[in-house]
């Protein structure tokens, strides 16, 4: 795994860029940072969380039916129990993938196929895990018909902010699996919340095998303040995609990132990864990015 440049130095003050760190895939915006700082001022976090707290926040920005959702640690929380519970004989992991599906199905002896390709598959007796726009070379994929071809369809959507057109979260069939993360569209990814949203009967057991505690009293507190202002965080971020993309050479990216042909100021000042030969760099505020 080859990773681009960084001479970033952490003892450096949060409020310089030299400490933005934006290889890791992970966006950055000013005024979100504040807004999280304010409101942990003075706040009391040595109680345990109340998960309903996170339940009410997500039902409610995105509508949907608490009954079938399930709030997890992250999205790589409720990965790991899919893949424990659902009755298939196979996964089809369409590659490039998020790499943990694929450990997941080793740790629980579950047989699996890496694929680059969903056309002319057809397996009703296996599931297909697809991560749509694509968290590595930021495509996005025609699912059109998936779930006539499966017994079961994991959408994972933890990038469908950046690219809505393609997220099934409000398709009800019910062998389709939704998969989110607000790591990504809320640059939380050290809160840990993610959900999945599915029929009633794979909620019920998914919450079966879940965990005491989904949450933290910080994410309680943080999260359903903040999922409200979500949509103009990521406005903020599509407005700097457009403008690097037009301003430098890339490949299309659909996703949270930027994917530079060469590089280039930014990804010397912020930081990028070099995927595929090309300098993947999460975005920022166009404030920031000019500073």
């Amino acid at each position: 795994m080859i990773y681009g440049k960084r001479d970033l130095d952490w003892r450096v003050p949060r409020e310089s860029t030299a400490s933005i760190d934006l290889s890791q895939n992970v966006p950055y915006h000013y005024h979100l940072i504040k807004d999280i700082q304010d409101i942990l001022v003075n706040a009391d976090i040595h109680d345990y969380a109340n998960d309903y707290k996170i339940y009410e926040a997500v039902c409610s920005e995105y509508n949907l039916d608490i009954n079938r959702v399930s709030v997890g640690i992250g999205a790589s929380d409720l990965l790991d129990r899919l893949v424990r519970i659902l009755p298939v004989k196979k996964y089809y992991v369409v590659e490039p993938s998020y790499r943990m599906f694929e450990i997941y199905c080793q740790w629980y002896g579950k047989v699996y196929e890496s694929i680059e390709h969903i056309e002319n598959i057809y397996d009703k007796n296996a599931a297909i895990y697809i991560s749509n726009p694509n968290g590595n070379n930021g495509k996005i994929y025609d699912t059109k018909n998936l779930t006539d071809r499966f017994k079961y369809v994991i959408h994972d959507e933890v990038y469908t902010d950046f690219s809505p057109e393609v997220s099934l979260l409000h398709q009800n069939t019910s062998n389709l699996i939704k998969v989110k993360s607000l790591s990504k569209s809320l640059s939380v990814a050290g809160l840990r919340v993610g959900f999945a949203v599915a029929n009633e009967e794979i909620t019920e057991t998914l919450q079966y095998y879940r965990q005491p505690y989904v949450t933290s009293k910080v994410s309680e507190l943080v999260i359903p303040k903040l999922l409200p202002k979500q949509q103009s965080y990521v406005d903020d971020w599509l407005d700097t995609r457009h403008y690097l993309e037009s301003k430098f050479d890339c490949v299309k990216s659909h996703s949270n990132y930027v994917l530079f042909k060469e590089e280039n100021k930014y990804t010397k000042k912020f930081g990028a990864r070099v995927v595929n030969g090309l300098h993947r760099m999460a975005l920022c505020d166009l404030a920031t990015l000019m500073i």
